[in-house]
């Protein structure tokens, strides 16, 4: 398991802007004024990084190398937990 503090987050900076963001450019607009993202594998995840910011990506069923190995500016938090015994079904489409 990966310490989220390697990050160097100061999270006095950290800020959840979800709850401004009604459409899917609210949520572009906002992305684009803000300095780094942190989120789970979604489609902002992905635009964030095609917006060139900073990325740290938190994955569950999915191997974060999966989606986020082609972004420059992407780094990834993954469960250290991946066998075949269903535990992470999604992962298996």
């Amino acid at each position: 398991m990966v310490n989220i503090d390697k990050f160097k987050l100061d999270r006095s900076k950290t800020t959840n802007l979800a709850n401004f963001s009604r459409t899917i450019e609210d949520g572009i607009g906002i992305l684009s004024c803000c300095t780094a993202m942190v989120g789970i594998d979604s489609s902002f995840t992905h635009l964030a990084a095609g917006l060139g910011k900073p990325v740290l990506g938190i994955y569950g069923p999915f191997r974060g190398d999966l989606r986020m190995r082609y972004y420059k500016t992407a780094d990834w938090i993954e469960s250290s937990d991946y066998n075949e015994c269903g535990q992470h079904p999604c992962f298996f489409h």
